[in-house]
């Protein structure tokens, strides 16, 4: 039995939200913040993992909306929990629904930080906090080099059996 696809979307996003509500204060139980600043972390929670409801019709939209929840979140709560699961299922519907470009681009968002703002898109405001400061440094470059080469892949696979796919294969 396949449920209906705003359902499943509704359903989809009440899950994100429970992961993140369940291991956001366990990953953050040593850290005190003050409550309009867990307000906000948990206001911007909301806002994230609510988006993907709606990532079927606006699929760009619902991964922006991610993007700029999550862009948000971490500099300012103190409390860092999975809330990129959100972002990472939005961008995967994006490129689910054909829009490479898109994908490409959040990819590409990254060296436009590094350009604008000065920094190097590797100062990510964990590095002062993970247990190995190197390897925060890593994840940056990694993902600007296997975003785009997945983009490449789904594009080609997509090419190649373009007259057997109908829709989006998850669900």
């Amino acid at each position: 039995m396949r449920l209906p696809p705003r359902t499943a979307d509704a359903l989809i996003a009440g899950l994100a939200l429970l992961l993140v509500t369940v291991w956001t204060p366990i990953s953050g139980r040593h850290t005190h913040e003050s409550a309009p600043r867990a307000a906000l972390g948990w206001a911007l929670a909301l806002v994230g993992c609510g988006a993907l409801a709606l990532r079927r019709a606006w699929p760009v939209a619902v991964a922006v909306v991610a993007l700029l929840a999550c862009v948000a979140h971490y500099p300012l709560s103190e409390q860092d929990g999975p809330l990129m699961i959100a972002f990472a299922l939005a961008l995967c519907t994006t490129a689910a629904e054909g829009r490479f470009a898109a994908v490409a681009l959040s990819a590409a968002g990254l060296d436009v930080r590094t350009r604008v703002t000065g920094t190097p898109a590797t100062a990510l405001p964990l590095a002062q906090r993970a247990a190995a400061p190197g390897r925060p440094g890593l994840l940056v470059p990694a993902s600007a080099v296997v975003t785009p080469l997945l983009v490449a892949v789904r594009a080609w696979v997509r090419y190649t059996f373009r007259g057997r796919i109908a829709g989006p294969s998850y669900l």
